[in-house]
């Protein structure tokens, strides 16, 4: 598509726009969510996402409540999560097969192939992970045999782990 295209169709995409919500002006947030909606789902409605360009999750109550939910940093803040789930859904997928259960477990063992040895606590730091989440990872990986573990010499109250060659 050529510039002039391009442009005369925004143009036109902005017009669409004031004339879904006359009574109002409208700002470069509502012109984003309204880009995305009709980029990303072209089909018309007369609900509030064709009047405001916006999710029709949200409903048509409390029209002030949407258009702050709307404006742009809560719409990047919500394709984050939406990118975190796909992810979370391919990475299953991925693992299917393996006996690695969630993307914490290979990235647990990510840690471990780069280290010779780390205790526990360093394991589920690095892993930004909370305690009792990453305890259980470190025991499915040592159920599955993917990494081994042993009292560390110098401190009697901590163990440490490192990656068997099966976990490799």
């Amino acid at each position: 598509m050529k510039s002039y295209q391009l442009i005369h169709e925004l143009i036109s995409l902005v017009e669409q726009l004031e004339k879904q919500n006359p009574e109002r002006d409208v700002t470069m947030q509502d012109f984003a969510g309204f880009l995305v909606h009709k980029v990303g789902n072209p089909a018309q409605g007369d609900g509030p996402a064709a009047r405001f360009g916006h999710d029709v999750r949200f409903g048509k109550n409390e029209i002030a409540a949407q258009q702050r939910a709307f404006q742009l940093d809560n719409n990047i803040g919500q394709l984050f999560v939406y990118m975190s789930r796909y992810a979370k859904s391919y990475i299953k997928k991925a693992l299917n097969g393996t006996e690695l259960l969630t993307a914490e477990d290979f990235t647990a063992l990510a840690i471990l192939l780069t280290h010779d040895n780390v205790s526990k606590s360093e394991l589920i730091h690095y892993n930004l992970q909370e305690k009792t989440s990453g305890t259980e990872v470190i025991r499915r990986l040592l159920a599955a045999g993917l990494i081994r573990q042993w009292d560390d010499e110098k401190d009697k109250r901590s163990r440490q782990i490192a990656i068997t060659d099966q976990g490799k």
